[in-house]
């Protein structure tokens, strides 16, 4: 998500509940006991959307009931993006002009680019006569009819002999699908396995279906584009679906470097919903360059499951409590916090600055190895077995003198280089989960954001993976 969007902290829903009395009917608690809402619920949904504009955009708008409701969040994202875009290009205006194409009901991209932008206005299409409508009465009620215009676009043509001045930028989120068969289709084939939409689907069909899909809409606009030119600096879409985004870049291919100059992509994440951003322009001395959306990188975990325990609740017992002896006996790892502690599902952090668990291996390789040599080495001579001992032992002791050493030395630049002054970093700093699900055991290990060794986690999952698989 943009860093500079307002929603990357959730918006706190018992307070909007207490702000607005008609947001409160639809708050309830979830699972986990937080103020939540039923994304399915379209009254709710519909609701959330006007009182997120109006909290925080001071902006008021009319959703019917059988046309789109936006997400606030990822609308929001785009246009950031298109700010950034522009903001690169150094565009040196004084008023910014934008060209948004099927505007929807809702206004939803020239009512907040104008809140957003003190110096921004905005030309708006839209073909469906009730969206029409409803537009340029949500502009008429935010009094902002002198800076955003809303005409009716054209059913064959989607900026051709509609442009009538230069623009600065162009934005449009055309249709996902390609009939109404393929909407069916896509709510029909979610499974067991597959994560059912999280949101209510209030779209008409005239705001969901257009004839080849948004690759055939944007693909047209491509077109259309290459006609007006240098009209409109900036063209920028929207996309839906990963695929259309790789179709649509080749397609911009075949016009780079002449007459399209330069073209860019990004990715907007909302959650876990995913969207992608297409940007082109003709005019050469602006280079479109990459500008990334941040997403908070999910650090990745290891697990190993301990299969057909007997009696699970004994069993599991006996694993957790071996684990602790590892942990602060064979490891000597005290410093530990739990988390949750019950009969089936336990959850720890442990935290150390002593790599204690490495080289576990090759330490019990040495002592085996030096054992074994001792059992076959012959009776003959004393002499010879009591030299060879003491080989072995200096052979180890050296050895393994040097590797704590080495790591020492290693565990120090670690410290050093990895630990920023803000807040305290650990060599090593992740949870071990423990959960038993019918007749097995699962032991989970996930990383810490404050772990200095992105290595550390790994290596105590097998340290006791060895010891407990």
């Amino acid at each position: 998500m943009n860093h500079r969007n307002v929603f990357r902290n959730k918006p706190d829903f018992e307070e909007l509940a207490k702000e607005y009395p008609n947001f409160a009917s639809f708050v309830r608690r979830n699972k986990k006991e937080k103020a939540s809402i039923d994304f399915k619920n379209a009254e709710a949904l519909r609701c959330l959307t006007t009182v997120l504009l109006h909290k925080y955009f001071g902006i008021t708008i009319n959703i019917p009931d059988n046309r789109l409701i936006p997400a606030v969040p990822q609308r929001l994202n785009y246009l950031l993006w298109v700010e950034d875009v522009l903001n690169k290009l150094d565009l040196h205006s004084k008023t910014i002009k934008g060209f948004d194409v099927g505007t929807g009901a809702s206004c939803i991209f020239p009512l907040l680019g104008v809140r957003n932008n003190k110096h921004w206005y905005f030309v708006a299409t839209e073909t469906d006569p009730l969206s029409l409508n409803t537009a340029l009465e949500n502009v008429a009620n935010n009094d902002l009819k002198h800076r955003i215009t809303v005409i009716p676009g054209k059913p064959d043509a989607l900026i051709t002999n509609i442009v009538e001045e230069e623009m600065d930028f162009l934005m449009c989120n055309p249709p996902f699908f390609e009939s109404k068969f393929d909407v069916e289709m896509t709510e029909s084939c979610y499974s067991k396995s597959r994560r059912s939409p999280s949101l209510a689907n209030t779209a008409n069909e005239c705001e969901s279906v257009t004839e080849g899909g948004e690759i055939s809409f944007v693909k047209r606009l491509i077109e259309e584009s290459l006609s007006l030119k240098t009209k409109i600096k900036v063209y920028t879409v929207m996309l839906g679906r990963k695929r259309s985004l790789t179709i649509l870049k080749n397609e911009l291919k075949k016009h780079c470097p002449d007459p399209i100059c330069s073209y860019t992509s990004t990715e907007f994440y909302q959650g876990k919903t995913i969207r992608w951003g297409l940007a082109w322009t003709f005019v050469p001395e602006l280079t479109l360059k990459p500008i990334t959306q941040t997403k908070k990188k999910k650090l990745k975990s290891f697990s190993f499951e301990l299969k057909n325990v007997r009696v699970v609740k004994y069993e599991f017992n006996a694993v957790y409590e071996k684990l602790k002896y590892l942990l602060t006996e064979e490891l000597e790892i005290s410093n530990f916090d739990v988390i949750r502690e019950e009969p089936n599902n336990v959850e720890l952090w442990i935290k150390s600055q002593t790599n204690s668990w490495s080289h576990q291996r090759r330490k019990r390789r040495m002592q085996h190895k030096c054992e074994s040599t001792q059992m076959s080495t012959s009776d003959d001579s004393e002499i010879v077995e009591n030299s060879l001992k003491r080989k072995h032992e200096s052979s180890s002791d050296e050895s393994l003198s040097d590797m704590e050493l080495n790591e020492q030395k290693r565990t120090k630049e670690i410290t050093v280089t990895s630990v920023p002054k803000e807040e305290e970093c650990y060599l090593l700093h992740c949870s071990i989960k423990l959960k038993s699900v019918n007749k097995s055991i699962f032991i989970e290990f996930q990383r810490k954001e404050n772990c200095s060794d992105a290595e550390s986690t790994y290596q105590i999952f097998q340290y006791f993976k060895n010891h407990l698989a």
